[in-house]
């Protein structure tokens, strides 16, 4: 098995070719707006789906902040969340 560094944390992730900037779970969970608000990503279902949830609002928004570093989140091929640097 390949491994690479998260490009935020440098922590040791499988290396992914399809997702070669995405960041590690850990780093994943810090997700912010640009306004500094906390920003969660969600499947829709079991047969997949994206949602963004901010302030207890369900929405679709992709774009967010991990570290002051602007990142994109986005469904998975096989389902999860996949957050990568922009």
């Amino acid at each position: 098995m390949n491994y690479t560094n998260c490009p935020l944390c440098k922590t040791d992730i499988i290396k992914s070719s399809r997702y070669p900037k995405r960041l590690c779970c850990e780093c994943s969970e810090k997700t912010y707006t640009a306004k500094d608000e906390k920003i969660d990503f969600y499947n829709d279902g079991l047969e997949g789906g994206f949602y963004s949830l901010l302030n207890n609002v369900k929405g679709e928004i992709h774009e967010c902040y991990v570290n002051n570093i602007k990142c994109y989140a986005e469904e998975g091929r096989f389902g999860g969340i996949i957050i990568s640097l922009l």
